[in-house]
């Protein structure tokens, strides 16, 4: 019997926790969609999915890709779930438009900063908040959110792009139902 798991995804949103003297430290965000414009909160939907690798229309994404990290065979005691790769066409890698990332960050900063992220996940409780991963957009290898602050970039003055990739892992024995993950971004200058 095929199971699904649908789920609503994100609210992005941030707190900016500011060290300067200087008043306009800047972060912003743009998912997928295709009005590329940058704001304080971002929902993206990553659409109906399920344990077995098939995804609804219902989704921000026109590209997704499914990998099973242990046996595709959904009876194999080796079976470890699906994890899916979602990907945008939304146009070129730059500042208004980034078809290889799922989301973008900009941040113009007045010294040396420092952003961090953390996440949390509405629904029950066998979807972890480390089940929906992310990485920069020319890395390979995923990292799980977590619900305490992870560091993940720095930079000197200036004005930055920085670009991301998500994945999320479903498990087998994931329950069925509506998953809303709110992810935190906090910048610092020093």
């Amino acid at each position: 019997m095929k199971k699904k798991l649908p789920v609503v995804f994100v609210l992005f949103s941030f707190v900016m926790l500011c060290r300067s003297q200087e008043p306009f430290l800047h972060l912003s965000l743009d998912g997928p969609d295709i009005d590329r414009e940058y704001s304080l909160n971002e929902p993206i939907r990553l659409g109906e999915i399920d344990h077995l690798g098939s995804i609804s229309l219902d989704s921000d994404f026109t590209g997704v890709r499914t990998r099973f990290p242990g046996s595709s065979d959904f009876y194999s005691k080796d079976y470890k779930g699906v994890l899916y790769e979602f990907s945008p066409l939304t146009g070129g890698n730059n500042e208004f438009s980034h078809p290889n990332a799922s989301l973008a960050i900009k941040i113009k900063s007045p010294g040396n900063w420092q952003l961090s992220v953390s996440a949390r996940v509405d629904g029950h409780p066998t979807v972890g908040v480390d089940q929906l991963l992310f990485k920069q957009d020319d890395q390979r290898e995923y990292t799980p959110f977590t619900p305490s602050p992870q560091v993940i970039a720095r930079g000197d003055p200036g004005n930055y792009h920085i670009f991301y990739d998500l994945a999320l892992r479903i498990d087998r024995d994931d329950k069925p139902g509506q998953y809303v993950w709110q992810i935190t971004y906090d910048i610092i200058t020093y």
